[in-house]
């Protein structure tokens, strides 16, 4: 038993009121006198009524108390414990995106952190309590604490991310800590817990979201189209009203038309190549705003200087003169200790007495060198694609080959050629640098007549100086961000949406950037002494994974938070039958004295 608001005890104040009201309460007697006796003894009366009396016993005042006490418990919430709480306990709160719904006022997530410390209050003293943010990964935050100010201090400092929890995941977490059959799991969320007493936070799914998007430009087009994935993920049609921007500014606006649970590929067309940001915004307000826009930035054509050094091979000049991505340049073997400034270095034949370091590195039939080892040579190999990013889509190489040099692959590169010989071909990182080296003389081969080699050749430049720096240009919240750190990078940073700057290793040639939990804008910047590359890419809102897989343990029950039972109604009903009891009295009471007189 307890009371709700403590505060309306304040009422009890009533009670010593009517007591002495009663102690002032003159005792009069009823008598038949002729009217002039009234005159004279009313100066008595008014100094006896001035004056505190012996407190009598009396009926009606016992029931006045008690209307007045019982008055005070109604409003103080006087209650009582339907059933006794657990003595240990795992509280999993939902912080998915989708709590950030506003449904329930003023959110899901607020709501639910309201109903997971009223929970936390009403256990009993010294009931271990374990609490699990449900985030894209479940965060263990407290483990069997008995101090429950803490409990629900860490409850209400709980927020929402902006990407989906995985719900497996988390119900692996919690089964890890029930260690005791009589632990009781509560979830509060807007899903399903599975093993858990579910306390639900949600009211309606009325929410449309758009995803993927994603740009396309064709070989020779003067423009781009822009495709946005949009998903109806309420229980109605809907008429959905799409805006694009394209670098901040408006251009273009679509509406569709989407049933409930569907989604609709909106395409865009007419979009200027010069365009660096794109981003769709849905113009409907609903429960959830975060999910109304998504981001993606355009990669540009970078322009790479390259130079080949060779003696003579015009199939090489032809390759790379007809990439427009490539600016090449040509030099003589005798100028290859002096070349410097290149993205790209090609060496056909021919290597300088120290790798260039400020780009990346092409080689055909290098001479013997300190970087790697050759181990002989062999004569008409059969070759094989060993699945390395260069040789995509070439199952089988189609050319045939003289003869190469056969390598002991390096440490820090991986095969991209293999004979029954061994290695002809590998690629890897030498001290930042990405390095791709070919085994044998092209002139030694058919290769510049199949179809394989500009796909190698392109594949090649891809890997080796890439158009961006960025793995993609849109990523889902929660996902990593591939990043390709420049050769000779000095500095480098991540600005996310709120501004803050966040700087990266620049040590090792990729790295992985995490800290996408948040949608919007990020920028990428990379400085050297020489030069500062700037790029962008947009992280959106997810969209949703699958609920529970069908072999987890079924839902528990949906629970009240409260297991306080309110006697107000109770309270309330004793109230009027003693207001009634008291009238009764009363008018009893002046019926027995007019009988007398």
């Amino acid at each position: 038993m307890g009371f709700f608001n403590i505060a309306g005890l304040a009422a009890l104040i009533c009670l010593p009121i009517i007591i002495i009201l009663y102690m002032l309460r003159p005792k009069n007697m009823p008598y038949s006198l002729p009217s002039l006796y009234l005159w004279k003894t009313m100066a008595n009366e008014i100094e006896s009524a001035s004056q505190f009396q012996k407190l009598k016993s009396s009926l009606l005042m016992f029931l006045q108390l008690a209307i007045a006490l019982i008055i005070a418990f109604m409003l103080a919430g006087l209650f009582i414990k339907n059933s006794s709480m657990p003595d240990r306990v795992i509280l999993v709160v939902d912080g998915s995106v989708s709590m950030k719904s506003t449904d329930v006022d003023p959110s899901r997530m607020e709501y639910a952190k309201e109903q997971a410390v009223t929970y936390v209050k009403q256990l009993n003293r010294g009931a271990q309590v374990t609490l699990i943010a449900l985030k894209d990964i479940p965060e263990i935050l407290l483990t069997d604490e008995t101090d429950h100010s803490l409990v629900a201090a860490s409850i209400k400092n709980l927020s929402a991310i902006d990407t989906y929890s995985d719900m497996n995941l988390a119900v692996q977490t919690t089964t890890a800590l029930k260690r005791e059959e009589e632990t009781t799991i509560v979830y509060f969320g807007d899903r399903e817990f599975p093993g858990a007493e579910n306390v639900f936070v949600a009211k309606n799914h009325d929410n449309v979201a758009v995803h993927n998007i994603a740009y396309t430009i064709y070989a020779g087009a003067k423009d781009m189209r822009v495709l946005a994935d949009i998903i109806n993920e309420s229980d109605k049609k809907v008429n959905v009203p799409l805006s694009l921007y394209a670098d901040e500014l408006f251009l273009d606006a679509k509406q569709v038309e989407i049933e409930p649970g569907e989604s609709a590929k909106v395409f865009f067309s007419n979009i200027p190549l010069a365009t660096t940001e794109l981003m769709v915004q849905i113009d409907r307000e609903d429960n959830l705003e975060v999910d109304n826009v998504a981001y993606t930035t355009v990669a540009k054509e970078q322009v790479k200087k390259a130079v080949l050094v060779t003696s003579s091979n015009i199939f090489l000049e032809k390759v790379f003169k007809l990439n427009k991505a490539i600016e090449l340049y040509q030099a003589e073997p005798k100028d290859i200790e002096t070349l410097k400034g290149f993205d790209l270095y090609i060496f056909d034949g021919v290597l300088p007495t120290t790798l260039p370091t400020d780009g990346a590195i092409m080689m055909f039939d290098p001479p013997e060198n300190e970087y790697f080892k050759v181990l002989g040579y062999a004569n008409n190999p059969e070759l094989f694609a060993t699945g390395h990013e260069i040789t995509s889509h070439i199952n089988k190489p189609d050319f045939a080959i003289g003869s190469t040099q056969i390598y002991e692959v390096p440490t820090w590169a991986e095969d991209v050629l293999d004979t029954e010989y061994g290695v002809c071909a590998f690629a890897g990182t030498y001290n930042g640098v990405r390095v791709v080296a070919y085994g044998f003389d092209l002139h030694s081969t058919d290769l510049p007549l199949v179809v394989d080699f500009p796909i190698i050749m392109t594949n090649s430049l891809g890997y080796l100086v890439p158009n961006s720096m960025l793995h993609a240009t849109s990523i889902s919240a929660g996902e990593g961000m591939g990043i390709r750190i420049l050769p000779n990078t000095e500095e480098a940073y991540i600005i996310n949406p709120d501004g803050l700057k966040e700087h990266i290793d620049v040590s090792s040639e990729e790295t992985m950037y995490k800290n996408t939990a948040k949608t919007g804008r990020y920028t990428l910047v990379q400085r050297s002494s020489e030069t500062e590359i700037i790029e962008g890419f947009g992280v959106n809102v997810p969209k949703k994974t699958s609920e529970i897989d069908a072999t987890t343990e079924a839902p528990n029950k949906n629970i009240e938070v409260s297991n306080k039972r309110s006697l107000f109604i109770i309270l309330g009903i004793l109230v009027l039958t003693i207001i009634c009891t008291e009238w009764f009295i009363y008018n009893y009471r002046r019926k027995i004295h007019a009988i007398k007189l």
